[in-house]
């Protein structure tokens, strides 16, 4: 696993959206958006993912769908719907492979 920062443009279904910092995991699965920036966005959960949490505690996180503009390239991407609280950082392992981006904390 490596981790890295980048800077990227989240987009949701009404067409708000928001730049963000982004911090690229290589071994998760989906994108991590935080409760307050998907309320925001007005994003909406389409359904809900098994997520493992660090310490082996395993959750269900809703997930939702969102724009993200990245190096030039704009895409649709599923997004788990992250509590707040720090506890919601550790979560980058699903049981689906999608996208392998997270928000970092300062997102």
């Amino acid at each position: 696993m490596r981790l890295f920062r980048v800077r990227g443009r989240l987009t949701g279904p009404t067409g708000r959206s928001e730049d963000a910092e982004l911090l690229v995991d290589t071994g998760a699965t989906l994108l991590v958006v935080p409760r307050a920036r998907v309320e925001r966005l007005e994003l909406a959960a389409r359904r809900s993912q098994q997520v493992l949490i660090a310490g082996g505690r395993r959750a269900a996180w809703p997930v939702a769908e969102v724009g993200l503009a990245l190096s030039g390239q704009d895409v649709t991407t599923p997004c788990f719907i992250a509590p707040d609280g720090p506890a919601s950082w550790a979560a980058s392992r699903s049981t689906a492979s999608f996208w392998p981006w997270t928000l970092s904390r300062s997102a």
